[in-house]
């Protein structure tokens, strides 16, 4: 299931640029203090990296 998660991660990070800093969608998403285009989330406990998709998946999916 966390290879599952990490390979979804990949996807829409390619797709958003990165989750770059620059745009408003990403800019509050961070993951303790750090923005998560800076978070290696190979490097998450699964807790982290559950919360974390969660948000990302809720942010990907707003219209705007």
């Amino acid at each position: 299931m966390r290879k599952l998660i990490l390979d979804r991660l990949s996807e829409i990070a390619e797709k958003e640029d990165g989750f770059s800093f620059k745009l408003m969608r990403w800019r509050y998403i961070t993951i303790n203090n750090t923005h998560i285009s800076e978070v290696g989330f190979n490097n998450l406990t699964d807790d982290d990296l559950l919360k974390i998709f969660e948000a990302i998946i809720k942010q990907a999916n707003k219209s705007f």
